[in-house]
């Protein structure tokens, strides 16, 4: 077995675990610098439209199980701890992703609210009114 050289190896960034909250956050650490404000704006509602209503189906999905689960008397469904544990694990998962869209809906509103703090591009139109007036003045 062969290994890569060591100066290869430390190049690489550690994302830690794969997972799907993992990889959101790697996905906004390497864009939240090259958006526009208008990407930012969509980027902020996430809290408003997403997250909300995950929690909500996750809050209504976690109430049914609990149901389920108080109802289930020896149908068998949650006898085997592998079944329980791999339910956790995902609710677990969701949790993961919806605390990640509301971290970058977060981090996009504050981007928006303190342009004066980060590079925020301005929106292509933006540019381009900017630009027609500036020759329009010459």
């Amino acid at each position: 077995m062969q290994t890569q050289p060591h100066a290869e190896q430390s190049d690489k960034q550690d994302f830690g675990a794969t997972s799907a909250a993992n990889t959101i956050r790697a996905l906004w650490n390497k864009v939240e610098g090259n958006l526009t404000t208008s990407e930012l704006e969509w980027f902020s509602r996430l809290s408003d439209e997403v997250v909300v209503t995950e929690m909500l189906n996750l809050e209504c999905a976690m109430s049914a199980l609990g149901l389920t689960i108080n109802s289930d008397d020896s149908s068998g469904a949650f006898e085997d701890k592998g079944n329980v544990a791999s339910l956790l694990f995902s609710l677990s998962n969701q949790i993961g992703v919806i605390r990640e869209l509301a971290i970058i809906s977060s981090d996009a509103d504050c981007r928006l609210r303190h342009p004066d703090l980060y590079s925020v591009k301005p929106d292509k139109t933006s540019e381009q009114a900017t630009d027609a007036a500036k020759a329009g003045a010459a």
